[in-house]
């Protein structure tokens, strides 16, 4: 077996008959949205490989932290909410504001000491042997830009760009835009991004030359590679008051072109130079980023609410968070990190018989298995996969795998999973009959003519509406289940001693009506079959699980009929059904309801009696309907002279 352009780990196959072949790919980005950023591993679409190795550090505070800035050997921090500048390393508060106050941005000047900008009072501040000193202020102006550019310091309140010289700020030039928003510079050239139109705008000595410009944003991240320019766009696409949609572009500009490298509908607040590509940080989705000069990848997210500065000192790059307010310094790459893979679900338990490692490298491969998506003592611990290792793996539904990197080369690509699948029976658990011609109320058939029972209180076993019909049908339903989560269809059969008699095919719902006018008096089997080959076409199983059931075609007999005194009195006795309605009509006039002697429905044998005006010389023809259960209909006539 041969590691390099690509790695394959094979497991030997045993043919198991009754199960079906399956293959699954899984990709790293598919994991992306799980990965701790101080796992060490940047994902592209394409591919995972080593990231950076991130330190969480050991100092946190409940304070948000906006500025970081190191200076001989110093961490000094600066906060909101209660504003202070605070030495991480010493435990020192170097000054402090008032509260309401923010430590937004912070440089160092060997002369001045430390410089700050606090908003929103817009007050320049320089912090030295524990004096402060205000240089400027601001008022109701943002200052976006505080920046140490080799020796020189820089400034940008609202659209005016300033440097500072000893301690007074000199005018370098305003911009026609709102604000400014982020400062570059490359020789003697100033690159400068705007908030407002969104613009780029080139400063060589007193003259301004717009590289970009866009209807609406802002550009927050300029650099020049390869002669072209890399910006961070950002722009609202929609506003909804409360709510904005925003979109965030890294653009690569030349020659009065603008090209799209990566576009994210996710706000990307902050990007700096680092090593020899860009980091990049999400705000309020604490996501780090990185552009190498070819692909983005996600280096994973902070354990915070919100990321609130980002800023590179030699060859680390700090981030500061709140919620907790901490800082995390970026430390370069790591050669030999691990990837762990998101549980991955297979829809039911499966048996693994390949596996195949798209990888460029020599790293190892790690697999364990368990039967509950949240990883537990129940599961397995990781075992390494060898190449030409003899094993069928043990049958379970979710697999998560490890792969360790052997170095900053090393790249994963894909996991190809084969995979042997046992297909279980479905279960039928219950078969629930109702009495004959009572219908559930999501039953949809214009046909049944369906009403609402004279007596609902006779029908306190059912828990949904009911409705009733004057057709001869038995409505049946079942529950049924299939531990592989496989789409079952349904067959409904009437079992005689003389066979099987099919009464629907391929149904889809847990319910049928079964019509009784073409079958014979008597006892029947009702067999409910469950089949799982619409998900399984070349192994299916099949379940079966049935019920006595009786269907009743005779119908009652009416006898003793008898009129005398304005009183017609009547027996209906039915061989196999309780009486269930009656109905009387006189002279062709419309059908009235009677119920029995006795007030209730309730027997295969009823007595009626019902008052029925007769004038001396008046003749009458009555005509008398009984039903049964079933529907079955008995009818009878008396003329009364």
């Amino acid at each position: 077996m041969k590691f390099g352009l690509s790695m394959f780990i094979m497991i030997l196959f045993v043919f198991i008959s009754g199960f079906e072949s399956g293959k699954k790919i899984h990709y790293p980005y598919e994991s992306a949205f799980n990965l701790p950023a101080t796992d060490g591993v940047m994902i592209s679409k394409k591919y995972a490989n080593p990231g950076f190795i991130i330190d969480t550090g050991k100092y946190y505070t409940h304070l948000p932290i906006f500025a970081y800035m190191e200076e001989n050997g110093k961490k000094i921090i600066g906060t909101g909410i209660k504003p202070i500048i605070y030495d991480i390393l010493t435990g020192d508060t170097i000054t402090e504001f008032q509260d309401g106050e923010t430590v937004y941005k912070m440089v160092y000047d060997k002369k001045l000491g430390i410089i700050a900008a606090i908003m929103p009072s817009g007050a320049i501040i320089s912090i030295k042997d524990n004096k402060s000193d205000t240089i400027a202020v601001f008022e109701n102006s943002g200052i976006n830009v505080l920046k140490k550019i080799n020796k020189e310091i820089y400034i940008a309140a609202n659209n005016v760009l300033y440097i500072l010289k000893g301690n007074e700020l000199k005018k370098i030039i305003e911009v026609n835009d709102n604000n400014i928003s982020y400062l570059y510079k490359n020789g003697k050239d100033l690159y400068i991004g705007t908030e407002g139109k969104g613009k780029i705008i080139k400063i060589t000595g007193k003259k301004q030359k717009v590289l970009f410009s866009s209807k609406s944003g802002e550009v927050n991240f300029i650099t020049k590679k390869n002669g072209n320019i890399i910006a961070l766009y950002n722009t609202v696409i929609q506003n909804n008051g409360k709510n904005s949609n925003y979109r965030s572009s890294l653009l690569k500009i030349y020659d009065n072109t603008a090209d799209t490298i990566y576009a994210d509908e996710d706000f990307i607040l902050l990007a700096e130079e680092y090593l020899d590509g860009v980091l990049l940080t999400r705000g309020e989705t604490p996501e780090i980023l990185y552009y190498d000069g070819e692909k983005i990848f996600t280096c994973g997210f902070l354990k915070t609410d919100y990321i609130l500065s980002l800023n590179v000192y030699g060859k680390n790059a700090y981030i500061s968070t709140g919620d907790p307010g901490r800082i995390y310094a970026v430390k370069g790459f790591n050669n030999e990190q691990t990837y762990f893979s998101n549980v991955i679900d297979f829809g039911k338990e499966v048996i693994i018989n390949s596996i195949h490692a798209s990888v460029d490298g020599k790293g190892r491969l790690y697999v364990k298995q368990g039967n509950s998506f949240d990883i537990d003592s129940s599961w397995t611990s990781f075992i390494l996969i060898k190449p030409g290792m003899y094993m069928n793996m043990p049958e379970y539904r979710f697999i998560q795998y490890r792969y360790d990197f052997s170095d900053k080369n090393d790249r994963l690509n894909s996991i190809d999973f084969y995979y042997k699948t046992r297909n279980h029976k479905p279960e039928i658990d219950s078969i629930n009959i109702f009495e004959p011609r009572i219908i559930p109320d999501y039953i949809s058939d214009e046909s049944l003519n369906m009403y609402t029972p004279l007596n609902m209180s006779m029908y306190p076993e059912y828990n949904t509406p009911i409705y009733k019909t004057d057709r001869k049908v038995i409505f049946v339903s079942w529950f049924a289940k299939d531990r592989d989560f496989d789409k079952l269809h349904y067959n409904v059969y009437l079992k005689d001693k003389y066979g099987l008699y099919p009464v629907k095919k391929h149904l889809i719902e847990n319910y049928a009506l079964i019509y009784c006018d073409g079958f014979d008096n008597g006892y029947y089997d009702l067999v409910i079959e469950a089949d799982d080959s619409l998900s399984n076409p070349n192994k299916s199983m099949k379940t079966q699980k049935q019920k006595q059931i009786f269907i009743d075609n005779i119908e009652p007999v009416i006898n003793n009929i008898s009129f005398a005194r304005n009183i017609l009195k009547f027996n209906v006795e039915d061989a196999h059904s309780f009486i269930d309605e009656m109905y009387y009509s006189v002279n062709g006039s419309s059908l009235k309801t009677v119920f029995p002697d006795d007030g209730i429905y309730d027997s295969k044998r009823e007595s009626f009696s019902i008052n029925i005006e007769k004038k001396s010389d008046e003749n009458l023809f009555i005509v008398i309907y009984a039903l049964d259960k079933f529907g079955n209909i008995g009818r009878a006539k008396k003329s009364v002279k």
